[in-house]
């Protein structure tokens, strides 16, 4: 039997609430916050001088398109060798300079410094906004 959409609404805030552990009533209060993955395609938006739909219509475009991973791509297991020792035998980094996906997988790997400290910075003030951390707490400041 098909439930109604208040129905549906309801479980999701019993669930939020008990999760939160807070009471039904303040759960329904919760900010929703707009998606990431809209607030994304947006920015995007503006960039490009183009509507949000039509990015998301493009990006949907793309992944239907797309024909990553191909049997060839790297596994789980290899990203994780590769991110121990730095390498992967000859044939498997022939396939990466190949592939530009995987490339990128692999890139994100071993991001670079800046980009590893600006992350904890903003995990830094997430935290301190949301009352998680105590101020005072130290947090690292470098992965250097």
């Amino acid at each position: 039997m098909a439930k109604t959409r208040e129905e549906v609404l309801e479980r999701i805030f019993a669930r939020r609430a008990e999760r939160l552990g807070v009471p039904l009533d303040e759960a329904r209060r919760v900010p929703r916050a707009k998606p990431l993955f809209l607030k994304a395609a947006e920015k995007r938006a503006r960039q490009l001088g183009i509507t949000p739909q039509e990015v998301l219509e493009s990006d949907l475009r793309s992944m239907q398109q797309s024909s990553y991973p191909s049997p060839e791509c790297l596994t789980p297991e290899e990203v994780q060798e590769f991110s121990e020792t730095g390498s992967l035998c000859e044939e498997r980094m022939g396939h990466v300079e190949n592939c530009e996906p995987c490339c990128a997988l692999l890139a994100a790997v071993d991001p670079p410094v800046e980009l590893v400290e600006q992350f904890l910075e903003q995990a830094r003030q997430a935290a301190f906004a949301v009352g998680s951390i105590e101020k005072g707490r130290i947090l690292p400041t470098s992965i250097t």
